[in-house]
């Protein structure tokens, strides 16, 4: 029952409390007397059904509606006072018998996947994951542990995502890059920059076909407001083909190259052909061929060194007063009339075995070359003491095949592995015991192949050639580790850039910009956007009546740049509606800096 009543003919309406329909007008208590019918449609569209009594018409309405009413029926027996139809309502007593149906089959359905499932929760599982997700064991490694309370659940499964799916930047910002700089590019254009769930784009658990990003006019269109048809309401290329020489891997001028260097070494061509290999990279995209296939005809005499004899100093006694010192011990009494010079190399390995870098450090912020200890300071001369003393206790566990140092770092060991017990054995007597050299002792000159060789109170290194693995590894150790370099780290690395080192790495190898590993220190990279997708090879076939030049044309009113910038529409004229396809991810990706591939 609704509500209490006095139940009576003249007073209550009678329910029905058994049927599934009920009036939708009882809660209000005024419900018709003849209720829904079986399938819940309303069967009521007057006051009341008059009856016929010889050949006149009556009233019907109950008195629980307000008895028979002053009008009384209409000439053809219809009533007088229309009533427009309610909309049934599902009794109390069948909601309640569907809620313990509904609780029961739950019950029953939970039982059963306590018997079935096994642990691979294959009967909770909506589809099957994507072959990349494959192998994940449980739910719970991307939705967290199961609970009946929602708030127990992971609240952003996309930091689970990142676990696994590793940027170099932010991985929940738009394109995993930080737009500060550029929020006002990004406003022109109608886009928002926020943080964004994995989810809005990849959907999982039906198979490889749903990990995929919507069409780019659906999904790329959540952000960028503005509809932008290739080519044209695109944006004009910036950038595109034309990256500053300054921003580049390697520092090549192709300018420079075509029109002063290939014709001063009587160069006959300069073709892209020379260096770039189309076909050679796995990629889809140019291959830059090796060192030795496209540079050493010209630059194989700078990175050996042939012009370059004094080498890479590694070790050397530095031109010190002992009168005017104390705690130096024996030095060579010729050492001060060398004026040998602090070696980076020497310093910065004392650094990395563990010497005090604060002492190390002060070695290259005044001048110790040579070293005139006449106007240091108290400080400063406990300073030098220190490295000399430092210098000595290394020098003798160096020649010493027991008691050699050890590293797991490659620097130190491609340094130690120069730094040989015998090659410091005979250093050692040359200087302090002044011993002659070995007859078959290498000088700059014999050393074609590389090698380390003795200069009056100095240990040397010439390079073997290109890609040196000592002077390799020292420049990959201090690049990759500038954010924690202190000065004898920057004094070395500046030195070994420098244009009067043997190698001449600094000369074509850039490393002023941010890199994460060694290669990236190393490999040329793409002159696109992060967020840019191109490959030369499916372009070739179709264009083959095309050259490189079409598209790279040499800016000789822009050497710092020493590429034009090219035409949006020399990719407009393929990519257009009814011809190639021309949606973002044609030539754009979502992803920035990722670290997996995957």
């Amino acid at each position: 029952m609704s509500h209490e009543e006095d139940f009576g003919f003249r007073n209550s309406q009678y329910e029905r409390p058994n049927q599934k329909w009920v009036c939708g007008r009882q809660a209000e208590g005024n419900g018709c007397n003849r209720g829904p019918d079986g399938r819940g449609q309303c069967q009521t569209f007057s006051e009341c059904e008059p009856y016929k009594d010889g050949d006149r018409w009556h009233c019907n309405r109950p008195f629980t509606s307000g008895g028979k009413c002053e009008q009384g029926p209409l000439a053809d027996g219809q009533c007088c006072l229309s009533r427009p139809p309610c909309k049934p309502r599902v009794s109390q007593r069948t909601r309640r018998g569907r809620v313990v149906m509904a609780s029961g089959f739950l019950g029953l359905m939970v039982l059963a996947a306590l018997f079935l499932a096994g642990s691979d929760n294959a009967f909770f599982s909506p589809g099957p994951l994507t072959s990349g997700h494959a192998n994940i064991g449980s739910c719970q490694e991307c939705h967290g542990q199961a609970s009946l309370f929602p708030s127990d659940h992971a609240s952003d499964p996309s930091l689970l995502c990142a676990d696994c799916h590793e940027f170099s930047t932010a991985p929940l910002q738009a394109h995993n890059m930080s737009f500060t700089a550029t929020a006002g590019d990004l406003a022109s254009t109608g886009t928002t920059a926020t943080e964004h769930e994995c989810r809005s784009c990849h959907q999982e658990h039906d198979g490889d076909a749903a990990l995929q990003m919507a069409k780019a006019g659906q999904s790329c269109s959540g952000c960028h407001t503005e509809a932008l048809e290739f080519p044209r309401q695109h944006p004009a290329f910036n950038n595109l083909a034309a990256r500053p020489v300054a921003l580049r891997a390697i520092a090549f001028d192709h300018a420079t190259h075509q029109n002063r260097h290939f014709p001063d070494q009587d160069q006959a061509t300069f073709e892209c052909d020379q260096c770039h290999e189309p076909k050679a990279s796995s990629a889809g995209d140019l291959a830059l061929q090796s060192f030795e296939q496209s540079c050493s005809d010209c630059h194989q005499s700078d990175v050996t060194g042939e012009f370059f004899d004094a080498g890479l100093m590694l070790w050397s006694i530095p031109a010190i007063d002992p009168d005017r010192l104390s705690g130096t011990g024996e030095l060579p009494e010729a050492v001060y009339d060398e004026q040998a010079f602090v070696s980076p190399v020497q310093v910065w390995l004392l650094n990395k075995l563990g010497s005090a870098p604060e002492q190390l450090e002060a070695m290259v912020n005044f001048d110790l070359n040579p070293l005139d200890t006449e106007d240091f300071t108290a400080s400063q001369k406990r300073q030098v003491e220190y490295y000399v003393k430092e210098s000595q206790a290394l020098l003798g566990s160096l020649r010493n095949p027991n008691d050699r140092p050890t590293a797991n770092e490659p620097a130190i060991e491609a340094l130690l592995a120069q730094l040989s017990p015998k090659q410091m054995q005979t250093a050692e007597a040359h200087w302090f015991e002044d011993q002659p050299l070995p007859d078959d002792a290498p000088y700059y000159g014999d050393l074609t192949d590389g090698g380390t060789f003795i200069r009056g109170f100095t240990l040397r290194y010439r390079p073997s050639g290109h890609a040196d693995p000592l002077l390799k590894a020292l420049i990959e150790d201090l690049v990759i580790n500038r954010a924690n370099a202190n000065a004898v780290d920057q004094l070395l690395l500046q030195d070994l850039l420098s244009e009067e080192m043997a190698g001449q790495c600094g000369r074509c190898h850039q490393v002023d910009r941010q890199v994460v590993d060694a290669n990236d220190l190393w490999t040329p990279t793409s002159s696109a956007s992060p967020l840019t997708l191109f490959s030369h090879r499916p372009h070739m076939p179709p264009l083959a009546d095309q050259q490189c030049v079409d598209c790279h044309t040499i800016d000789l009113e822009e050497p710092q740049h020493d590429f034009g910038q090219m035409d949006i529409q020399q990719c407009g004229d393929c990519h257009q509606k009814g011809k190639v396809e021309n949606d973002c991810l044609q030539c754009h990706k979502y992803h920035a800096h990722p670290k997996t591939d995957d």
